[in-house]
């Protein structure tokens, strides 16, 4: 593959969230602290029921003092509307679903940082986005390297689809498409939601604890079992990277080992003939990276490529 890459998508939610209780209400709802000092902050967490459970995962992006926005890759516009209104009670704050309205494109790759100038947008900060007339320019979470997202009106992307698409490939900037950006994604070791992480699992089972929580910035929905887990906890399963032999069934779908289920695959992706996916398995069958298959009768074809070392979580 080529060095530097983009991937056209729509959000699976873009919704804004006003009033004059909207910054109190999202700070006791979102698992990452949304008090921040800098200018047009970006802040990705998750929004977790009273078990710790995750409903859903999202940027949420400041635009002046009591309004922001609600940005997801991957979790349903609906189901996150759901979850805030839930629990808006006498909140001056307003909801609304702005989904239909946004396009947007990924980029990444060795160069990343040129694209902005070479577009006319803004390169945004590692925890800030940059703004051009009604674009929005975010820090991404496609890969571990460098990488954004611009976000703009339909409007706007289908007009200024050609000239952007042109530009990006008089640079080297190939397209690539959901499949093989969920490679780029499960490569880097980033679970998408609810793909991978859903309403029966934990941050610590996928591992985004250190990015997708605050453990300091007091109560919010989940808060207390996050912190117990902390001190105290360990969970059972671990969301693990596997390499695949041949073809992927329908997912998710079971995986076994010795004839007994082993845990859940739940995405996957590839380049060229390379197939890897994410497998959610019982932490005390980690070593066994030589016995995973498809069938309880086995056939070997998965292979865990993340080590199996306790790290204590």
């Amino acid at each position: 593959m080529a060095d530097l890459y983009y991937h056209p998508f729509q959000p699976s939610a873009w919704i804004e969230v006003s009033g004059e209780d909207a910054p109190r209400f999202l700070q006791g709802q979102f698992s990452n602290n949304l008090n921040r000092n800098e200018e047009r902050p970006v802040t990705y967490g998750l929004w977790l029921d009273a078990k710790g459970k995750i409903e859903g995962d999202s940027f949420v992006l400041a635009s002046g003092e009591n309004r922001f926005y609600v940005f997801s890759y991957y979790s349903p516009a609906a189901e996150l509307v759901a979850r805030l209104e839930k629990y808006i009670i006498a909140d001056d704050v307003e909801v609304v679903d702005r989904t239909d309205s946004m396009r947007g494109f990924s980029i990444w790759g060795s160069g990343v940082s040129v694209i902005p100038g070479v577009l006319g947008f803004p390169l945004p900060g590692e925890t800030t986005y940059g703004e051009s007339g009604d674009a929005w320019v975010v820090p991404g979470r496609r890969t571990t390297g460098r990488n954004f997202d611009v976000l703009c009106p339909k409007e706007r992307w289908d007009q200024d689809k050609r000239r952007i698409e042109t530009s990006l490939h008089e640079i080297g900037c190939v397209p690539v498409g959901e499949v093989e950006s969920h490679y780029e994604r499960i490569r880097s070791g980033i679970p998408a939601v609810p793909l991978d992480l859903g309403p029966r699992n934990l941050a610590q089972e996928g591992r985004i604890e250190d990015v997708a929580l605050s453990y300091t910035k007091g109560c919010y929905t989940g808060q207390e079992v996050m912190s117990r887990l902390r001190t105290m906890g360990k969970v059972r399963r671990r969301l693990v990277r596997v390499a695949v032999d041949g073809n992927i069934p329908a997912l998710p779908c079971p995986v076994y080992t010795d004839g007994g289920e082993a845990g859940t695959m739940t995405s996957s992706g590839c380049a060229g003939d390379e197939r890897i996916a994410f497998v959610l398995i019982l932490r005390s069958l980690m070593g066994e990276a030589d016995k995973l298959s498809f069938r309880p009768s086995g056939d070997g074809r998965i292979r865990i490529l993340d080590s199996g070392e306790d790290d204590g979580g």
